[in-house]
C-alpha cells in the first residue's frame, strides 16, 4: 500500500503552496547560479550536485508559472478597458437621444466652460441625466435645492469637441439663448441661498 498522487492533487497541492513558491523560486534560481566557492562556503555543493535535474525543472516550471501569471493580469486589465471603453461608448451614445430640457443643461455648462453645475436634486432633468451617465453627483456640500453635478472628464472631452452641435450659432447676436441661460443662473443663484 503506497501513497497515491493524482494530477487533481498534487494541482490542489501546488495552489496552497503558491505564495511559497516564489520564495522557493528564487533559492532555487540562486542554488543553480551560484559560484561554486560560495555553495561549498555554505555547504550546499553535494545538494546542487545531488538535486541539480530537479532543481532545474523546478526552475522552468516557476518560470512558466510567472509568465502564465503575467499573461493573466495582462488579460484581466484588457478586459477590464474593454469593459470600461463600452460604458464610456454607451453613455456618449446618449448624447443623441438628450431630451430639450436635458440638452439645455448641457448646453449651461457648455456656455459658462464649467463641468461642474449646482442642480435641484429631485429635478426629472437632474435625474434623467444622472441615470444616463451624462451627470454624475460631485459630492462636497449641498442640499435638495443645490447640489453639485460634475460631468464625468469622457463626456466632457466629447462635448468640447463637438460643441457647435449644441450651441447654437452667432451666441453673441442670440439673445433668447442669452436671456435663457442668464435667467437659469438667476433661478439657481435664488436657490442656492434660500
Amino acid at each position: 500500500m503506497g501513497i497515491e498522487f493524482n494530477l487533481k492533487d498534487l494541482l490542489e497541492v501546488f495552489e496552497k503552496l503558491k505564495p511559497y513558491l516564489t520564495l522557493l523560486w528564487i533559492v532555487d534560481i540562486l542554488m543553480l547560479i551560484l559560484p561554486i566557492k560560495i555553495m561549498d562556503f555554505l555547504g550546499l555543493v553535494a545538494f546542487r550536485n545531488t538535486f541539480r535535474p530537479w532543481m532545474g525543472f523546478f526552475a522552468l516550471a516557476g518560470f512558466v508559472e510567472a509568465i502564465r501569471s503575467w499573461h493573466e493580469s495582462k488579460k484581466d486589465k484588457s478586459a477590464i478597458a474593454e469593459e470600461k471603453q463600452n460604458y464610456q461608448d454607451s453613455v456618449i451614445a446618449k448624447l443623441s437621444s438628450l431630451t430639450r430640457e436635458e440638452v439645455f443643461i448641457v448646453q449651461v455648462c457648455l456656455f459658462n466652460m464649467e463641468q461642474t453645475i449646482i442642480l435641484k436634486v429631485i429635478d426629472p432633468t437632474t435625474v434623467s441625466l444622472c441615470s444616463k451617465g451624462i451627470i454624475e453627483a460631485a459630492g462636497g456640500t449641498g442640499n435638495a435645492d443645490a447640489y453639485p453635478y460634475h460631468i464625468p472628464d469622457f463626456v466632457w472631452k466629447y462635448l468640447r469637441q463637438k460643441k457647435r452641435l449644441y450651441l447654437p450659432e452667432n451666441l453673441e447676436n442670440n439673445h433668447y439663448f442669452q436671456e435663457q441661460i442668464h435667467a437659469f443662473e438667476h433661478r439657481r443663484r435664488l436657490r442656492k441661498y434660500e
